[in-house]
């Protein structure tokens, strides 16, 4: 027995699509052109998917197109779409179509040729609608408007995401007002919505006129604070009727629209004729593109109407026997699939954690990438001239480290077995797969999934996928079409909520951009929602709003809580939405939680081996198909087909030669379009489609006419594409184990906690605000800590943990001033922490760094960072802007020459010095040619400013000369003070930290404090620079270089010039 059907069964109801037109591989150009202007429904889906192309196509078979590039061009668009029509199951306009189905103890299918449209307005439409609409006259006093889904309180503001519409396209931005009394009045008053007098009423209750209350609220409008009840919703009705329900509404309570509705009830009757006729011309789809212009929106007709087809009548039985099969290549699918939980949720949790530990906050506190961690954050820095342009990759451990899966290895065995003996067909097992101890567990995937399988013929089974964090996304929006597809979805949420009895399932219900709600628009399933951006559907009751939803990590485990309702949330999509492009933050977290510590399905995949094999055999669990034979073209033998294009014998060769089937299937972007090599009008299709291609990825077309069902009355067979929902037969749940490790405790005193002779300092905030802090608080807080003599010492680091911050440590005279201390600190840095512009001050303990410094030169080299710092911070607070970005690293090229001389290296010495940690960049930032020629272009292009700042000798001439005297002030204190109690580094050849691993260490946690970001990548150039710097200077010194000489020449030619 299958060990997946212990864990899951099949629903009883499932749905089938089907092409629209029978099967077929080809057509011939004259039958295209018949097929146009006699087959009816070819004419309307075509006028559907591109009113241009249908337009041309009219001319096209009347003779009125006399380019034969053109008309080629509109012959070969026409076949395309009739090859989809044909063989494509994928819903579509009216190319394919859908119908209910189920499982029964026989085959048992009729095709029906009786077709049903639902045909609804496209978003991008309404959306415009809706918005022209709520701007007319008279009919803002008596919308009911609701707040922005997206507000939450940060500090003495409101934030929220508000959105401008560009190009059709939705852009949203981060917007703030100020928090009062009043915005805080209005909000609470609109949560069940309310009009603009009503709203208004609030703040004169407040001490406001009448004219600057409403003027007040109207402000909120246009600011997008609050949202009105005409906004498209996603979930719920459709869209248009939601609209004119609102309207009438307004209208009954006494608003003249009298005018509008006489537009849009008619327009509203004109959808409905067109899918009660069955058949249209395209003149009645024009009628109602003209009754939409009248409204007074901006019209796309490609994108005016969406519309889906559906089978009402006929029937689909399919033998449960094949559900053995399919549960059988299940469970293999479930070995070969890799538990990989979310990266960008365990980035969280791991960010979360060490910012909060286990304490719960507001979702959106916790979201916002300024006063909480984020989600997906890209650290936007500063501007750096030495780093502008430049182009790394991939640090060296990602881009050589391989990750290879116990599945991919088995994979690769089995596929050299099957090149060794010229096997065309792998079959694996579970029995081959639980002997290779490969068999992986079920706990972590979904309560339900729906797969998507094709039935091939002759018993023969192909999957593509089982996925989904629902049964439903696949089916959801269908459910507004056809009542047996909403019931089917209906049963499959109650088994979920029968399941899931500890948590809520709430949908989420979002609006990215207009016509994405295309797919996103479904009835409501679900008993919850999260609206973010969207209205919900659902009451008040049952809305869980985003400022009511609190976050905790416990165990690993990302928790969402309802306060209201003091329960888990468990977010849901109820749709097929590809959500991760370019989705708002907060949006895509909600989905990403969906598969929390979870695989999102299961489907077959060669991992990297397909990019290593120009051939990948089909991949079999008994009948099933699991993995189609695959062949890749490269460049050659593209271009073989295109010589051979003109001769089907040459094609014919060319398959022979490369071993290809006559019937493939090959993609074509979004869409994939079947090939039928023995047909030369599909073969042009195929060379048209390839001729500028590098690489073409190929799939066999397995179709068997035996034992095949789905057929109409006439005989025809129809291919055939099955969704089919599978639900868990119980829950289960999964925990996670936190490792503790302990610290080795060391030799000599490391540790100092609050009150012993180190005060630590952490100030958590941006690389911007941190950069102000040392350059104009440092200094002067320091200072009085010197002057009332209650320091000795102290440095500052630049780190992160990974949020950005501060680390400055102390070191106290009198431990029994460390309160003194700390009300000085408090003080220097209290604008900042009142302003939030720290978020977080920790006093924490100071771990010192013995195994990297060693024990008896530890306090040597906190006296050397005490300089090091001094010096820094003097030199922060001497520049500013862009210039003063390129002195910074200018300076810090030069103090790192200073820092070598101070330890009495040679020249030999620093180009000694610097070979090692050269070659650990490289191999850290996978520096190659392009990469090196880049950091030489950069050192030409400043090699100038380079030679004059490190010429001591020409100082007197340089304007940055008193910034250099920061340098010789630090180097004076570690050559006089320092350097003779380190003497013993130099003569103690058994030191177990050599002055080299020292400087290596002292030059580093330079960079780190001068540095404001990316210090690493400034640290390699500089470096590169310093070395390039040194190896010319040692070659003009010996002669040696006739290029560096011409350089000098042409500097001296400059000058006198």
């Amino acid at each position: 027995m299958s060990h997946f059907k212990n864990n899951y069964a099949f629903n009883r109801n499932f749905v089938a699509r089907l092409p629209v037109l029978p099967y077929k591989t080809s057509y011939p150009q004259e039958e295209v052109k018949s097929l146009f202007e006699e087959l009816e429904i070819f004419r309307e889906a075509v006028f559907l998917a591109s009113p241009v192309l249908y337009r041309e196509a009219e001319k096209w078979v009347k003779g009125e197109v006399p380019n034969k590039q053109e008309s080629d061009k509109i012959a070969t668009s026409l076949t395309k779409y009739l090859i989809r029509m044909s063989t494509r199951c994928t819903p579509f306009g009216l190319f394919a179509s859908c119908s209910h189905a189920e499982w029964g103890s026989a085959n048992d299918v009729e095709v029906s040729g009786n077709l049903l449209r639902h045909t609804r307005l496209d978003m991008l439409y309404l959306c415009e609608l809706s918005r022209t609409l709520e701007k007319l006259p008279g009919i803002k006093s008596y919308l009911k408007y609701y707040p922005n889904t997206s507000i939450y309180p940060l500090g003495d503001e409101l934030r929220y995401i508000e959105y401008q519409v560009v190009n059709g396209k939705r852009m949203h931005q981060i917007s703030s007002v100020q928090k009062t009394n009043e915005a805080g009045a209005m909000l609470e008053q609109s949560k069940k919505g309310a009009t603009v007098a009503e709203l208004s009423a609030i703040i004169e209750e407040m001490g406001y006129s009448p004219v600057e209350a409403t003027e007040f609220i109207n402000n909120c409008i246009d600011a997008q604070l609050l949202i009105s009840e005409i906004e498209p919703e996603v979930t719920g009705d459709d869209v248009f009727s939601q609209i004119i329900t609102v309207m009438q509404r307004i209208s009954n309570e006494g608003a003249e629209l009298s005018k509008e509705l006489n537009l849009l009830l008619p327009l509203k009757a004109a959808i409905q004729e067109l899918d009660q006729k069955g058949k249209n011309d395209p003149a009645a789809y024009q009628q109602v593109i003209e009754m939409a212009r009248s409204l007074n929106v901006a019209i796309n007709e490609k994108y005016l109407f969406q519309t889906d087809t559906f089978r009402p009548d006929g029937k689909t039985i399919l033998s449960e026997h094949l559900q053995e099969d399919i549960l059988e290549a299940m469970d293999v699918l479930c070995a070969l699939n890799p538990i990989r939980s979310n990266e960008n949720l365990q980035s969280f949790a791991k960010n979360f954690y060490t910012r909060y530990e286990e304490r719960e906050v507001p979702i959106l506190e916790a979201l916002d990438t300024e006063s909480g961690v984020g989600y997906q954050v890209k650290q936007k820095n500063g501007f750096s001239p030495l780093l502008d342009g430049l182009v790394l990759n991939k640090r060296y451990a990602d881009y050589f480290g391989i990750d290879v899966h116990k599945q991919e290895l088995f994979l690769l065995s089995k596929l050299e077995e099957a090149m060794t003996l010229g096997h065309k067909t792998i079959r694996l097992s579970t029995e081959e797969l639980k002997s290779s101890g490969n068999l992986a567990s079920y706990d972590d995937l979904p309560l339900s999934m729906s797969g998507i399988l094709s039935y091939l013929g002759d018993e023969m089974i192909h999957i593509e996928s089982f996925a989904g964090s629902s049964a439903i996304n696949v089916l959801g929006r269908f459910g507004h079409a056809d009542q047996n597809i909403k019931s089917t979805i209906q049963n499959l949420v109650d088994q979920e909520l029968a399941l899931e009895t500890q948590a809520i399932l709430a949908e989420i219900v979002h609006l990215p951009e207009s016509r994405v709600g295309n797919i996103l628009l479904h009835p409501k399933y679900r008993k919850y929602e999260i609206p973010y951006l969207a209205k919900a559907s659902v009451d008040a009751d049952h809305i869980i709003g985003l400022d009511d939803i609190m976050i905790s990590v416990n165990r690993n485990k990302i928790v969402l809580r309802s306060k209201k309702l003091n329960k888990e949330i468990l977010p849901r999509l109820s749709n097929a939405h590809n959500y991760a492009h370019n989705a708002q933050p907060v949006y895509q977290f909600l989905c990403d939680m969906q598969h929390q510590h979870g695989r999102r399905g299961l489907n077959f995949q060669w991992f990297d081996l397909a990019k290593k094999h120009k051939f990948l055999p089909r991949v079999t669990v008994g009948n099933v198909v699991i993995s189609f034979a695959t062949w890749t073209l490269d460049k050659k033998e593209i271009n073989a087909f295109l010589a051979a294009a003109k001769d089907m014998n040459a094609i014919k060769t060319q398959l022979q030669k490369l071993d290809l089937p006559e019937l493939i299937t090959v993609a074509d972007g979004d869409n994939t379009l079947l090939v039928d090599f023995k047909e030369s009008n599909s073969v042009n299709l195929f060379i048209d489609m390839i001729k500028n291609r590098d690489t073409v990825i190929l799939k066999e077309h397995i179709f068997s006419a035996h034992n095949y069902p789905f057929l109409d009355k006439q005989g025809n067979k129809y291919l055939n594409q099955l969704i089919l929902p599978i639900s868990r037969k119980q829950a289960t749940a999964t925990g996670n184990t936190l490792l503790k490790t302990a610290k080795p405790e060391g030799t000599v005193q490391r540790t100092f906690t609050v009150g012993s002779e180190w005060l630590y300092f952490k100030l958590y905030c941006g690389t911007q605000i941190s950069e102000r802090i040392i350059a104009e608080k440092l200094q002067p807080m320091v200072q009085e800590l010197k002057e009332k003599e209650l320091i000795n010492g102290w440095f500052f680091l630049r780190f992160a943990d990974p949020d950005q911050h501060l680390r400055i440590r102390f070191r106290l005279k009198n431990p029994e001033c460390t309160g003194e201390v700390i009300l000085i600190v408090k003080k220097h840095l209290d604008y900042f922490i009142q302003e939030k512009l720290v978020w977080k001050t920790i006093i924490d303990t100071y771990e010192r760094e013995i195994e990297r410094y060693g024990e008896k030169n530890i306090s040597l080299m906190e006296d050397i960072f005490y300089y090091d710092s001094e010096s820094v911070v003097q030199v922060l607070e001497n520049i500013e802007g862009l210039e003063g970005e390129t002195i910074r690293w200018l300076w810090g090229m030069r103090s790192i020459d200073a820092l070598l001389d101070d330890f009495g290296l040679s020249a030999d010495e620093k180009l000694t010095f610097l070979e090692p940690i050269k070659m650990g960049f490289a191999q850290e930032f996978n520096a190659d040619k392009n990469t090196n020629l880049q950091i030489n272009k950069k050192y030409r292009d400043f090699r100038t400013e380079i030679y004059k700042s490190m010429d001591r000798e020409k100082d007197a001439e340089n304007e940055y000369a008193p910034l250099f005297e920061f340098i010789e002030e630090r180097s004076g204190n570690i050559r006089s003070l320092i350097i003779p109690q380190l003497d013993h580094l130099m003569k103690d050849p058994e030191s177990k930290t050599p002055l080299m691993n020292i400087l290596s260490s002292m030059t580093h946690m330079h960079m780190i404090r001068l540095f404001p970001f990316q210090q690493r990548v400034h640290e390699m150039i500089i470096y590169e620079f310093l070395y390039t710097y040194y190896k010319t200077q040692k070659a003009m010194k010996n002669g040696k270089s006739g290029l560096n000489k011409e350089f000098s020449r042409k500097d001296k030619v400059a000058e006198q010039s």
